[in-house]
């Protein structure tokens, strides 16, 4: 291994918060040696010209398309030469000796495949970044709009963990894909994230395979970033987020699921498309 830590980050047009996020990784990251790998996703506001400029120590690789959260990850992984593996979104800062602490803690500890720190917004509040594995009843009962209408259902609180104060260290079923520290050789065991999965869902399949192969997910409360959540899926629009949300779900149902829960899900998805998403262009629109 070439160092303690491969850092791999996904950038697509969020060159200022970029820029932030990789001082803070430096000016933090004390005791473990790492690389920063960036991935930027074809950019139009000069985030590739920036890290060339400001950080040429860095790796970069240049795509000429957006190729999707998973597929760029995993053109960062081909290139990582760590014991471990830090997927992080650059909308994130980390906190004090975030990353030293968090090496510290797998070393400590090699039942654990994958953990995250606790993530906050940057107003201080807690960010609820663990969830449980989705279940066909879920979702089924989000995709036909309860959630708005009962927000404080205990189906959904339960899936988002909204029970629990992330206070303390424990195992979870997922961690979110915006900061996910795992070992390499487990992620040569297990594989990658499955590049069917544009966008969404990819970090739950991943951690469903973790999880199946015996290993442990852990979330560390002691150590913290700052999580500006979503500034690249934002600039989609709501429709669009919509659109790629609904259509990783079903990958994931038809992949992990049972075929029935599938079909019922397509068939309340294809509902949506008829009526929910033109509704939400026009107000976009508007």
């Amino acid at each position: 291994m070439e160092c303690d830590l491969s850092i791999i980050i996904v950038s697509w047009n969020t060159k200022d918060l970029l820029s932030q996020c990789i001082e803070s990784i430096k000016a933090q990251t004390k005791r473990t040696s790492f690389k920063i790998i960036v991935v930027d996703n074809c950019s139009t506001d000069g985030s590739p010209e920036m890290v060339e400029e400001s950080f040429p120590d860095i790796t970069l690789i240049k795509n000429q398309l957006n190729k999707g959260f998973g597929k760029a990850n995993n053109q960062g992984l081909a290139k990582a030469r760590g014991k471990y593996i830090l997927f992080l979104n650059s909308d994130i800062v980390v906190g004090e000796n975030c990353l030293d602490e968090m090496f510290g803690f797998m070393e400590q500890n090699p039942e654990v495949a994958a953990s995250s720190c606790k993530l906050t917004f940057p107003d201080g509040t807690l960010q609820h970044s663990c969830r449980r594995f989705p279940r066909f009843k879920t979702f089924f009962l989000m995709l036909v709009g309860l959630r708005y209408l009962f927000p404080e259902m205990k189906t959904f609180r339960e899936y988002l963990m909204l029970d629990w104060d992330h206070a303390d260290a424990k195992e979870v079923d997922q961690i979110m894909g915006s900061f996910m520290f795992m070992r390499k050789d487990v992620l040569d065991q297990v594989g990658s994230f499955d590049e069917r999965y544009w966008m969404y869902f990819e970090e739950v399949d991943l951690c469903l395979r973790i999880k199946k192969a015996g290993w442990k997910i852990v979330h560390i409360p002691y150590v913290s970033a700052v999580h500006f959540l979503s500034k690249s899926a934002e600039q989609w629009g709501e429709a669009k987020r919509t659109i790629e949300f609904q259509t990783s779900l079903l990958k994931y149902f038809r992949k992990n699921g049972k075929l029935y829960e599938y079909f019922i899900l397509l068939a309340i998805s294809k509902i949506k498309y008829l009526f929910f998403i033109p509704l939400l262009k026009f107000t976009e629109k508007g």
